[in-house]
């Protein structure tokens, strides 16, 4: 069984690597809701925005 899973699952070279992927993207999302910022308007209407990647 264990080689079972170093062959396909999270011990393999690919495993290990889709592991990070994750994490990074786990990282980038929480910087992105940290970064939220909600403004209250006076009045109504439709706003839009483009955000730059840096």
């Amino acid at each position: 069984m264990i080689k079972k899973a170093k062959i396909a699952g999270e011990l393999s070279p690919a495993g290990s690597h889709i592991n990070k992927l994750i994490e990074q993207r786990r990282k980038y999302e929480e910087e992105l809701n940290n970064g939220q910022e909600y403004i209250k308007a006076d009045m109504s209407g439709i706003i839009s925005y483009r955000v730059d990647r840096v």
